[in-house]
């Protein structure tokens, strides 16, 4: 059985955290506004596929979802956006994660920035597995995750072409 890596567990309980010590926010923007944002011109990549969508209500919070997958000869991409009624309170301690780094036997993670935004970089490198989460506009979590990757610097080229500054636009909608 694979024990849980500490960066999994921190990251859990600072979620679990926000999530319960959160106030309602906005009205999150519909899926459809976020679709375009994911189906961008990467060279050396083909999408597979549209891109899918989904907003989800419920009494407690809303949540919009949008993903596009990618592939470029064995490796895959997805690019995600999420969105959600808990807003600035499920992610202010997005900063805490800035600080951190974390290198074990299994995954080294460290906070970094991405055009400005603070992000957070993960890399498996024994499953040649990376991650790369952005918080823009203190609201949305834009998540790239590759498979059969040797590094992170990879998805973060990836993370250029995408138009951070119109997603950051409709926080103010």
């Amino acid at each position: 059985m694979r024990k849980m890596p500490v960066t999994a567990v921190l990251v859990t309980i600072y979620l679990f955290y926000s999530l319960i010590s959160a106030h309602a926010a906005a009205e999150p923007v519909n899926f459809r506004d976020l679709l375009p944002l994911v189906k961008v011109n990467l060279p050396g990549w083909g999408l597979q596929g549209e891109p899918q969508g989904q907003t989800v209500k419920t009494p407690q919070m809303t949540v919009s979802e949008v993903e596009a997958d990618y592939v470029s000869g064995s490796k895959t991409l997805a690019i995600k956006i999420i969105d959600s009624s808990l807003g600035q309170a499920a992610y202010s301690g997005m900063g805490f994660l800035q600080g951190m780094e974390v290198d074990t036997s299994e995954e080294t993670t460290r906070g970094t920035k991405i055009k400005d935004f603070p992000a957070v970089e993960t890399y498996r490198s024994q499953d040649k597995e990376a991650r790369l989460t952005i918080l823009v506009a203190q609201r949305f979590l834009v998540a790239l995750e590759g498979a059969s990757f040797d590094g992170v610097q990879e998805l973060k080229t990836v993370a250029e072409h995408l138009d951070l500054a119109k997603l950051a636009a409709l926080a103010g909608k």
